[in-house]
C-alpha cells in the first residue's frame, strides 16, 4: 500500500482501530506501552492490534476467538522477524511502519484543511447556536418554575371532621 491509500484508510476506519494503529505503528510505542495505555493486558491488546490491522487490510469477515488470539500473536511476531508468506494484517501494518513519517504527513495535512475547511467552521458555528438554545430554554422554564407558588403538600389539605367518613 502506497503512503496515501494507509493515510486514506486510517481516516475512513473507525478512530479506535486508527488511533491503535497509530500509537504503535506511527508513533513506534511498544505493545507493552500500548497496552498499559488503554488499562488493559497485552494478550487483549494483541487481539485489538490484530483486528485492527485487518480492518486496515479491508478484511471484515468475522473470526472465532480460538481463531483470533493465535493470529494476534503470530502478527506480533511478523512485525517482528519479517516472514516470506505475511498474513494480509501483517504486511498492512508493515507498511503503516515503513511509510510512518509520510503517513504522518498526510495526516497532519488532512487535518489542517479539515480544520480550515468552511464546513467545520459551519460546524462549530451550529454547535455554539445548539448549546446557545440549550442555555436559553433551561433559563425560560428555570424562571417560569421560580414563579410558580409551590405545590400543596398533604399537610395543607384541611382533615375531615371526625367521625364523617
Amino acid at each position: 500500500m502506497t503512503p496515501v491509500e494507509l493515510q486514506r484508510a486510517l481516516a475512513q476506519m473507525p478512530s479506535r482501530s486508527a488511533l491503535v494503529l497509530t500509537f504503535h505503528c506511527l508513533e513506534g510505542r511498544s505493545p507493552g506501552e500500548c497496552a498499559a495505555l488503554y488499562g488493559i493486558g497485552l494478550p487483549e491488546w494483541e487481539v485489538l492490534f490484530f483486528e485492527a490491522a485487518r480492518a486496515l487490510a479491508n478484511q471484515t469477515e468475522p473470526l472465532a476467538d480460538a481463531i483470533r488470539r493465535p493470529l494476534a500473536t503470530r502478527l506480533q511476531a511478523e512485525l517482528a522477524h519479517p516472514v516470506a508468506e505475511p498474513l494480509p494484517a501483517s504486511a498492512a501494518a508493515a507498511a503503516l511502519i515503513l511509510h510512518r513519517e509520510e503517513v504522518h504527513r498526510l495526516r497532519v495535512e488532512a487535518e489542517r484543511a479539515a480544520a480550515s475547511s468552511p464546513a467545520r467552521a459551519r460546524e462549530a458555528w451550529l454547535r455554539r447556536l445548539a448549546v446557545a438554545a440549550i442555555i436559553a430554554i433551561s433559563l425560560f422554564v428555570w424562571l417560569r418554575e421560580r414563579n410558580k407558588p409551590p405545590a400543596p403538600t398533604p399537610s395543607h389539605f384541611p382533615l375531615p371532621p371526625r367521625g364523617v367518613g
